[in-house]
């Protein structure tokens, strides 16, 4: 039996694929952790029905790269590596503000707007809202001394300092004229933006609807 039509949507796609190989192909997928969404969008590349492998480009939405990479995999990255941490969040964040950016909302490479997405994300994201009396601090560029910094030259410019763990200096504090960021508090509070984003709906025509990338895989069946 077809999960809520879906399997008859793959089955077609694959054409070559009886229903009894769609359905496992489907369960497959299911199985590794893609969405139905996902699935009903997979292509296929090349079929090796002997083998019961097939080879597939699977869609990869921005909702589901935010789960998957920016909350899933870096709450382990945080763990073992804080250094990249900070700078995958640096990233982390300019690439949610184009996930809200609605002068640009059909275009993921609208040039010239780095700086604005990074501060729309903190300014209208919850849980970055905490950095947002930076924005305005005299003499300070977050953008240019945080995220700058650390995508161009692996490490933070000017008067930030950077710390983990909860013995260490807390997130915001400030030492000698140094803003600190730490890692575990400030992945918190991307989190949270993470979520936020990921609870917004967005009308079409918007890249948020859309296949952000795709992913090539093997899929076995039994």
């Amino acid at each position: 039996m077809y999960r809520h039509g879906k399997n008859l949507d793959l089955q077609h796609k694959f054409q070559i694929m009886n229903e009894d190989i769609a359905d496992r192909v489907y369960d497959a997928l299911k199985e590794m952790g893609y969405s139905e969404d996902q699935i009903i969008q997979t292509r296929i590349l090349r079929p090796d029905i002997n083998a019961k492998k097939f080879m597939v480009s699977i869609p990869m939405f921005a909702k589901d790269f935010i789960k998957k990479v920016l909350i899933d995999e870096l709450a382990e990255v945080v763990k073992i590596s804080p250094w990249n941490s900070f700078i995958a969040i640096s990233s982390g964040i300019e690439f949610l503000g184009k996930c809200i950016d609605t002068k640009s909302p059909d275009n993921w490479d609208a040039k010239g707007k780095s700086s604005d997405n990074f501060k729309d994300a903190i300014t209208y994201l919850n849980g970055l809202n905490n950095y947002k009396y930076l924005l305005s601090r005299p003499g300070f560029n977050l953008y240019n001394e945080f995220r700058c910094g650390l995508i161009h030259g692996f490490a933070p410019k000017g008067t930030i300092s950077l710390s983990h763990g909860k013995n260490e200096d807390k997130d915001l504090s400030e030492r000698n004229g140094m803003v600190n960021f730490n890692a575990e508090e400030l992945y918190a509070n991307f989190k949270i933006a993470c979520e936020d984003v990921i609870n917004r709906s967005f009308s079409n025509p918007n890249k948020m609807n859309d296949a952000k990338i795709w992913i090539n895989a093997t899929v076995l069946i039994p």
